[in-house]
């Protein structure tokens, strides 16, 4: 039972880094709460961050949401064309979502600063964590 946990566990963070960026309005609230709690910003800071913010969430789970249909169709083909196919899509996702991400904190940096940007990006990993040890759990 152990061991199917952590299987399960592993499929999910691969196919949604664990909700994070899910559709789940409880998950996406939490979020929320949780990075407003760990940037601590300015309304002034709240004003230009947030819609950055959301708009940035958009694109990842739009992304996201490609990459989960992929794995979801793959059927795990024999057929070596089907397999690079698969490969380049998968790369080109990753890319994709790599692009967002520094094109986005780039927004970030101007919107509240470097050191309030690089706390986003441990607050993020912090509240994927705290899923994690939450479906561990259970």
């Amino acid at each position: 039972m152990k061991y199917f946990k952590t299987h399960i566990i592993l499929i999910i963070i691969v196919l949604g880094s664990i909700k994070l960026m899910s559709q789940n309005p409880k998950v996406d609230q939490a979020r929320v709460n949780f990075i407003a709690q760990k940037l601590q910003l300015s309304p002034t800071e709240s004003q230009k961050f947030w819609p950055i913010y959301n708009e940035y969430i958009d694109k990842i789970k739009s992304i996201r949401r490609e990459k989960k249909k992929m794995f979801v169709s793959n059927n795990y083909s024999t057929n070596p064309a089907d397999a690079e196919e698969f490969v380049k899509k998968f790369i080109q996702l990753d890319n994709t979502e790599n692009q967002i991400k520094q094109e986005y904190i780039q927004k970030f940096k101007q919107s509240i600063g470097i050191t309030k940007t690089s706390h986003l990006l441990k607050a993020e990993e912090e509240f994927r964590l705290e899923l994690i040890k939450i479906l561990k759990s259970d």
